[in-house]
């Protein structure tokens, strides 16, 4: 890799970071919560929000993001969903 392939790349990816600093919160117990996920692929970080310090809950990817999150982790099996275990381990489901 040159020079410019790196700068570029690396740009590519200021440009991706703020995209995902700058995108919305979306809390679990809205009512909305399902139509307001997007239904593209994309990175997800679930934060527990309770405090001011975000603590990190689960960090995932997928390529359909509705289904991962609510089908897959919210709506799905237990055993399955790593997050869904977690959450109800921790007395937060």
């Amino acid at each position: 890799m040159n020079a410019n392939e790196i700068f570029a790349l690396i740009q590519k990816y200021r440009t991706l970071l703020g995209a995902l600093l700058e995108s919305e919160f979306l809390a679990f117990n809205s009512e909305k919560f399902r139509a307001m996920l997007p239904e593209r692929g994309g990175v997800y970080h679930i934060i527990e929000s309770n405090n001011d310090l975000f603590d990190t809950i689960y960090i995932g990817q997928s390529n359909n993001l509705q289904n991962r999150i609510y089908r897959s982790h919210l709506m799905g099996n237990r055993q399955v969903s790593t997050l869904k275990n977690k959450l109800i381990k921790n007395g937060m489901f």
